[in-house]
């Protein structure tokens, strides 16, 4: 189980990290909220796969494909969830 570092040992500074995940949120489409939501107990392997995937696409246009399409999932699941609220 992964805990949180307790505040003061963190090496990157509260603005710093608010200021990654607010231009994260944005290439996404979604709210930041999105973040810190519950994810599903047996992700490791997939963040670790989706990572090295990431990682081997070169080209700009794949990965602003790969953006787009994550934008579209978000999209779909907001509708779904809360009814387009935060997205």
């Amino acid at each position: 189980m992964d805990m949180a570092t307790p505040k003061g040992l963190d090496s990157e500074p509260d603005t710093f990290k608010s200021a990654t995940l607010a231009r994260l949120a944005k290439a996404l489409g979604c709210s930041q909220d999105r973040f810190s939501e519950e994810a599903p107990a047996a992700t490791a392997k997939d963040t670790s796969q989706l990572i090295q995937m990431w990682l081997a696409i070169k080209a700009p246009e794949g990965r602003e494909a790969v953006f787009a399409f994550v934008r579209e999932v978000l999209r779909s699941e907001a509708q779904k969830r809360y009814g387009g609220v935060g997205m």
